[in-house]
Order: structure tokens, then sequence, then C-alpha cells
């Protein structure tokens, strides 16, 4: 058996070394495109997690003032002008919030964000209706006070993912 033409050997080799470089090339770049993609995963949860606390802290606020709001009007036993006049109880948290944090809480927890925020509801319907004068009747109190519950047992179930000690 004799030896191939040297031409044979020299393009056997270099066809093996671009086979070689091409594997070698390809599985550097999945490699590299699959780091990319985990960090681009990442990033985009650290942001919606960063979003959905920043929603949750605005709520937590939204939740204390009402409830100071209400305890005011409690006390005073009459409705407070201001408070119809600025629609005090009118959440600024959006739709699109309110899908995120629905995405992002317990199902316990965002069953009472969820109460809380509809009795606010109810609470700023029973302001209009008055236009926010005159003096809070014994069913008026009583809605007042569950609603004041409400708010500050959200604010509580929040406070943890707020302080980032509960992932959300």
């Amino acid at each position: 058996m004799g030896r191939p033409p040297e031409g044979t050997v020299v393009a056997a080799i270099a066809a093996i070394a671009a086979i070689a470089g091409a594997v070698v090339g390809g599985a550097v770049t999945y490699l590299g495109n699959e780091q990319l993609q985990k960090h681009q995963i990442e990033q985009e949860a650290s942001r919606q997690a960063t979003s959905a606390r920043a929603v949750v802290r605005l709520l937590m606020s939204e939740y204390y003032n009402d409830g100071n709001r209400l305890l005011n009007m409690i006390h005073t036993g009459a409705y407070n002008p201001y408070s119809y006049r600025e629609r005090a109880f009118v959440s600024q948290i959006g739709e699109e919030d309110r899908k995120l944090l629905a995405g992002n809480l317990s199902e316990r927890d965002w069953v009472e964000v969820s109460e809380a925020s509809q009795a606010i509801e109810a609470v700023q319907a029973d302001v209009e209706a008055h236009r926010g004068r005159g003096r809070l009747g014994a069913e008026e109190r009583e809605v007042f006070e569950l609603t004041r519950s409400l708010c500050n047992t959200a604010y509580t179930a929040l406070a943890p993912i707020a302080e980032g000690k509960r992932a959300t």
C-alpha cells in the first residue's frame, strides 16, 4: 500500500480542521447564546419583581392613607368634604399594574388586596352619594370600620413583599 499523494493529505487535514473548527465554533456560539438568553430571562424576572414591589409599595401607601381618612371620619362621625373633592378613595393603580400584582401575589394575598380594593370602591361610592357632607349613620360607620380593617389586613399582607422578604 502506498502513500497517498501529498496534496490529498493536505486537503484531508484542511477538511478535518474546517469541520472541527465549525463544530467548536457552533458549540461556542450555542453556549454563548444560551448564556445570553438565560441572562435576559433573569433580567426580565428581576425587572418584573422590582415593578411588582413598586406597585405593592404604592398600593400600601393608598391603603395607609385611606385607612387614616376612614379613621378620621369614624372618629368625627361625619363625611370629610376634602375626601370628596380630592376623590381620595380612588386608586391610582392601573389595570396593568393590578394584573402584574395578580400574577405575583399568593392567592391569599390577592384575595386580601381584592377585598380591600372592593371595599374602598364602595366607600368612594358612598362618599360620592353624600357629596362628602353630612353625618355618618350606623351602617356607614360599620362599613367604614370594616373597610379600614380590610385596608390594614391587605397592608400587613403586602409589607413583607415591599421589604423584599418574600418573593413576589
